[in-house]
């Protein structure tokens, strides 16, 4: 059995620890207490007894005297109960007390030796016990027995009261290890709420110190250290991507407005016209690059700025399936856009996290494929389904789809045009509105991705569908 918490592995092994300690000690306190205490004790006032009525006169009188005494001590203490019987040379009974029990002395080993006494010994009579002690003399012998039935009833009274003590003693065990344990680890609690509270947008965060100067004191000051170098490197790795697509903005500007004077001055069909038209081409798609490229740094260093306002998502929705319509006729087109579903959003941001799903399906469609777009509310959220045929994305690489650079052509050949960054840049556009991007299971020969949104509180239209519906 595997304990997954630290907490319970503490709990278990104090309690297992202290369990076995109690158990082990208890067990030789217990034997020692009856076999010293308990046994010891009435053995020694058997053999006393047996002792001193051994020495007196053999006469009727005396054993009467010796059982009016036994009587007595019986009254006075009820779990005193004695008895005693005296047989002659042969074996038979001279005299026998009143409360002697039927067929004890049948049980006793006779002949019996000769030697003045024997160690007293349990011997079972019926239903009862009962602890004799042997007196021998050449005329006679004496047999006093005491009832071990109340001697029983202590034992067994003390075994429960020891028992029930072990039970209680480790549940406080268990009580103060959780204690203890629950204080040992909530510095560890206090760590790991306060790291899942730190993100790319949140390295300036430290962990407070807990003054005791102990080893969670090490622990936190090692991890605010490392946080410290890892801020200092992701706002360096962060400021060098976003300077360099800054600096790279301005050549390429100029490269761009260099390449279409000259593509306006060369003759008309000649290849230097050909090939400064690839040449811009190159720049275009280097302009893309280093704009989503600042986007990107922007939304990892928190700062992308999205100025959110009441934009009606279906109205938004219908007017890029009217440009798909035009720019992919090839393709058919299926919609069920809910009407009256508005957002709070950046308008130019979102258009552009919904067009690069769009040019996705477009650029990684079949021959003569299909779009789906499917646009509804789920409850508080409002959805945007885009849905294509093609020819799927392996198992292995569904979870790089969203990684920078990511294609899923693996020589990045021009066949299909992009760099791989549109889905990574969608999914920070949808973070940065409070939603999210994610993609889902679709039939064989479809490719899915979801967009989710937090619908307007003012929103009142809701849509016919309430859950995606497959392709």
């Amino acid at each position: 059995m595997k304990f997954r918490t630290f907490r319970l592995r503490i709990l278990v092994l104090s309690v297992a620890v202290s369990g076995l300690v109690i158990l082990g000690f208890g067990g030789w306190t217990w034997t020692m207490l009856h076999e010293l205490t308990g046994i010891h004790r009435l053995d020694s006032e058997l053999v006393a007894l047996a002792s001193g009525q051994a020495t007196t006169p053999p006469d009727e009188w005396t054993w009467r005297a010796f059982d009016d005494a036994l009587a007595r001590l019986s009254v006075a203490d009820p779990s005193r109960e004695m008895a005693f019987v005296v047989l002659g040379r042969d074996g038979k009974t001279i005299y026998q007390s009143a409360p002697w029990p039927e067929g004890l002395a049948e049980r006793l080993p006779l002949p019996f030796p000769e030697r003045p006494s024997a160690p007293p010994r349990t011997i079972h009579a019926g239903a009862s016990s009962w602890r004799v002690a042997l007196q021998h003399r050449p005329d006679r012998t004496l047999i006093v027995a005491a009832n071990m039935a109340p001697y029983l009833a202590q034992v067994h009274a003390l075994r429960n009261a020891f028992l029930i003590g072990v039970v209680l003693a480790l549940v406080c065990v268990g009580g103060g290890g959780w204690f203890l344990a629950w204080r040992a680890v909530r510095p560890l609690q206090s760590l790991i709420q306060a790291t899942e509270g730190i993100t790319a947008q949140a390295l300036e965060q430290r962990l407070p110190l807990r003054g005791n100067g102990d080893e969670f004191d090490q622990l936190i000051t090692v991890f605010n250290e490392m946080l410290e170098r890892l801020e200092r490197s992701f706002n360096h790795a962060t400021r060098f991507s976003a300077d360099a697509a800054h600096e790279l903005k301005t050549p390429l500007a100029i490269l761009q407005g260099q390449l279409d004077q000259a593509l306006q001055e060369a003759p008309v069909g000649s290849p230097l016209q050909q090939n400064l038209g690839r040449l811009l081409e190159e720049v275009q798609r280097l302009k893309v690059i280093i704009r989503r490229l600042l986007l990107l740094s922007l939304a990892d260093a928190g700062k992308m700025r999205v100025s959110k306002s009441p934009l009606q998502l279906d109205e938004l929705v219908e007017q890029i399936i009217e440009d798909v319509e035009i720019l992919a006729p090839e393709l058919t087109l299926e919609q069920e856009i809910g009407q009256g579903l508005c957002v709070e959003a950046d308008g130019a941001l979102l258009q552009q996290a919904i067009q690069n799903l769009v040019n996705n399906a477009i650029k990684y469609n079949v021959e003569k494929g299909k779009i789906r777009f499917q646009l509804f509310r789920s409850g508080d959220t409002i959805r945007l389904a885009v849905a294509n045929t093609s020819e799927g994305i392996p198992e292995a690489e569904r979870g790089q789809v969203f990684r920078r650079f990511y294609r899923a052509d693996p020589a990045h050949s021009r066949k299909v045009d992009g760099v791989g960054l549109g889905l990574s840049l969608s999914r920070e556009i949808l973070r940065a509105h409070g939603g999210k991007l994610w993609l889902a299971d679709a039939p064989e020969g479809w490719v899915m991705f979801v967009m989710e949104l937090p619908a307007q509180a003012a929103d009142s239209p809701v849509p016919a569908q309430e859950e995606l519906v497959s392709p």
